[in-house]
């Protein structure tokens, strides 16, 4: 692709200004030793009036070209590192949000174990107290002891799956 065609390509026209008088740079045709045309911006003050109101600088196509490209480049490294970032983020929240289920998690079962043991107490002294029968005292013992048994190997997994990354 031709330079001026890259450069209207970048749409860079009427946005290029003079860094002493702030007026826009005009796009010279120029030709070299060899006949081969370049281009370069000139400031437009300048170029109308001379050394008078502004003095003498230009730059290259070729070498604003790669200027524009190279920041260019630059911006959408920028943006794929911000896209990292905020991978990394939303990783670490989500992290962050499957931890504190883990947790809630195991609270919630440890509240229950906590609660079928009191159970377990509680039916053991209705017994020795005489509140409850033998037959009584064996039913709710074995269902306390299942529950118990089925808690614990929740909270096992809550565990495993807690530590799984």
């Amino acid at each position: 692709m031709a330079a001026s065609a890259v450069t209207a390509t970048l749409g860079i026209a009427g946005f290029l200004k003079c860094g002493d008088c702030g007026r826009a740079l005009t796009k010279k045709n120029y030709k070299n030793s060899r006949g081969e045309s370049y281009y370069t911006f000139q400031c437009g003050t300048y170029v109308r009036t001379g050394n008078q109101f502004c003095t003498s600088h230009y730059i290259k196509e070729d070498v604003l070209k790669h200027i524009v490209l190279d920041d260019l480049n630059q911006i959408i490294a920028n943006i794929t590192n911000l896209v990292e970032i905020l991978n990394d983020a939303q990783e670490k929240s989500r992290q962050s949000y499957k931890k504190e289920m883990y947790e809630t998690l195991l609270k919630k079962n440890e509240l229950a174990i906590s609660r079928v043991r009191k159970l377990k107490k509680k039916v053991f002294e209705e017994y020795a107290l005489g509140a409850i029968n033998s037959d009584e005292y064996k039913e709710y013992r074995e269902q306390y002891i299942s529950e118990e048994i089925n808690l614990e190997h929740e909270k096992e997994l809550i565990l495993s799956r807690q530590n799984q990354k």
